[in-house]
């Protein structure tokens, strides 16, 4: 099942009569497919590319006119030409599979357009107490050396801004869908929950990037976090910050556009550094619109498109050293969630969001912070703790803080 929360749209299908899975091993894409999607498998060929599948299955969603929800895994843009494989189940994948390798994973079926007040809140559970984030000097110190190595791999890199995440892990014994449902009303208003028969992911993202309808493409940017009291001069390098991530999203839009259809009309800057909070954060947020081709698929642009630049760089190279850092691919996290409906789509940033196997009790909360030439280990290492805490009290976790000396400095030292 999937829902669908934006502040105009909710939409839920809950018996998903089609679903697809790609997943990334070992440099190898393979595509699981149940229901009537799994026919796209009879005519393709032993080496069609991701980005040939993707096209084939936006054409079947609109020739069966059908509504689907799903993601779009970090690393998509950079594996679009390597070729997939098709596998009879899930058995052929190793035990050692996790969502960090889910590269796209779509459900389609009957859909519901829902009001807030349609949706059921489950009771607490007795056992909500124990779907909790420990936040010791353990995870502060694991935090530390992953931030003082992102900061030493950006200079490597010349890289304006780098954005690094940290897996923390959640014990996440109770239902995860009754923790995000109980929040969606009151605590935020955008959000994506999705399971299947093997793993459930809950997200309550904060940003928007892309939406397509009637030939008209807008992209958004949120680049540029500052605290309230922040110094006017420290708003004003954030500014230039934010700029120089907005020309690399132009120049993106502009190289997808003109690889996809041809052909480039022009681009139009419709909102230039607004401030937009949530809380006590805010961000400085810039959006694009521009045409494209009504016959190139929606999938495949988007595809083409992740991740924004304000969540990873496009650069397979950068994305390698990524990936070399962190351990694995990022997977759903700095991707995008999607939904599809006929001739139009639109996305949400893939953050904020906890990843649980179904047979697991520790699920994975992703958190990340893009590293600047002002960025600190202290301050770094505070932004991706009090991040990862605020997204666990927002899906329905307590915070198990042992108020220790490190701890305590790494937050009290945050911007």
């Amino acid at each position: 099942m999937w829902i669908w929360h934006t502040e105009t749209t909710l939409m839920q299908c809950l018996a998903p009569s089609s679903t697809l899975e790609i997943v990334q091993q070992d440099g190898q894409l393979y595509v699981m497919a149940q229901g009537e999607i799994a026919t796209l498998q009879s005519f393709g060929t032993t080496s069609e590319s991701l980005g040939g599948l993707l096209s084939r299955v936006d054409r079947w969603l609109d020739d069966c006119q059908l509504s689907a929800a799903g993601i779009m895994g970090f690393e998509s843009s950079a594996v679009l030409s390597q070729p997939v494989r098709w596998l009879a189940g899930h058995g052929e994948l190793v035990e050692c599979w996790s969502g960090r390798q889910i590269l796209v994973a779509l459900q389609a079926g009957k859909t519901e357009n829902l009001s807030r007040d349609c949706l059921t809140k489950p009771a607490v559970s007795r056992h909500s107490s124990r779907n909790r984030l420990l936040v010791d000097d353990a995870l502060v110190d694991r935090v530390a050396r992953l931030v003082a190595q992102g900061l030493d791999l950006r200079r490597q890199l010349a890289d304006d801004h780098l954005v690094i995440a940290a897996v923390i892990p959640v014990v996440m014994r109770a239902s995860l869908l009754d923790a995000w449902l109980r929040g969606l009303n009151s605590r935020f208003t955008r959000g994506f929950f999705m399971e299947t028969d093997r793993w459930e992911l809950a997200s309550c993202t904060p940003e928007r990037f892309v939406a397509m309808r009637d030939c008209q493409l807008e992209v958004q940017l949120l680049a540029g976090t500052f605290r309230e009291g922040t110094t006017l001069l420290e708003k004003n390098r954030l500014i230039s910050e934010h700029q120089a991530a907005r020309r690399a999203l132009r120049n993106l839009v502009e190289r997808v556009c003109l690889q996809e259809d041809g052909m480039f009309g022009g681009i139009n800057l419709t909102i230039d550094c607004d401030v937009v909070g949530f809380g006590a954060i805010k961000h400085f947020r810039s959006a694009f619109t521009t045409c494209y081709v009504n016959n190139t698929s929606l999938l495949r642009r988007l595809a083409a498109l992740t991740p924004s630049p304000a969540t990873g760089s496009q650069h397979s190279h950068v994305q390698a050293a990524i990936r070399g850092l962190e351990g694995q691919p990022r997977g759903y996290y700095g991707g995008c969630f999607f939904l599809r409906t006929p001739g139009c789509l639109e996305t949400l940033i893939s953050i904020r969001s906890i990843f649980r196997m179904r047979d697991q009790d520790i699920a994975e909360l992703v958190a990340g912070a893009g590293f600047t030439a002002s960025s600190t280990v202290e301050g770094e290492t505070a932004e991706i703790i009090v991040k990862a805490m605020n997204c666990a009290r927002l899906l329905g976790c307590e915070i198990r803080r042992v108020a220790t000396h490190s701890l305590e400095k790494a937050l009290v030292s945050a911007p």
